[in-house]
């Protein structure tokens, strides 16, 4: 996770809960923080927003305490396991949009412009296949759909 300087807060700057009184440094601000439902003094999870990223990351109540690794390699782990969910959430995003994008393109009936997004959406699978986040079977499922959708509009263009 990366350090208090590179957070950047979209709210004003306020106490996180009366009954708590923690306030937290300049330009740091949580927008949801709720405690778990168990009974025992778990340190609450908070929500801000990374600038660098452009995401959402968790973090802990208690700045310098885990609650859950006990090692350094646990502790390595959960940065990566934090910085790969927002990773991959980005992929995930950018694939959903470029098919949406073809979506529309076939609900328009332009085959060029159709085509044209089909080898966007192809590349972006892709490169989400690559990277692991999407399953190769998965991507090759979802092209093996929209090419259909894409045949389907050439050949109404043809005729």
């Amino acid at each position: 996770m990366l350090g208090w300087k590179s957070w950047r807060a979209v709210t004003a700057r306020r106490p996180l809960n009366k009954s708590i009184g923690q306030d937290f440094p300049v330009g740091q601000t949580p927008l949801v923080a709720r405690k778990r439902p168990t009974g025992k003094s778990v340190p609450q999870s908070i929500l801000f927003f990374n600038g660098l990223l452009g995401a959402w990351i968790r973090t802990n109540e208690n700045e310098g305490e885990s609650t859950v690794a006990n090692s350094n390699s646990a502790s390595k782990r959960v940065r990566q396991n934090e910085r790969n969910r927002v990773l991959n959430r980005a992929r995930k995003s950018r694939v959903k949009s470029e098919t949406r994008k073809f979506l529309e393109a076939v609900a328009g009936g332009d085959a060029q412009v159709a085509k044209e997004q089909y080898i966007r959406v192809t590349k972006v699978l892709d490169q989400t296949a690559a990277k692991g986040t999407l399953h190769k079977n998965t991507v090759a499922r979802r092209k093996s759909r929209l090419a259909r959708r894409l045949n389907a509009v050439l050949a109404a263009g043809a005729a």
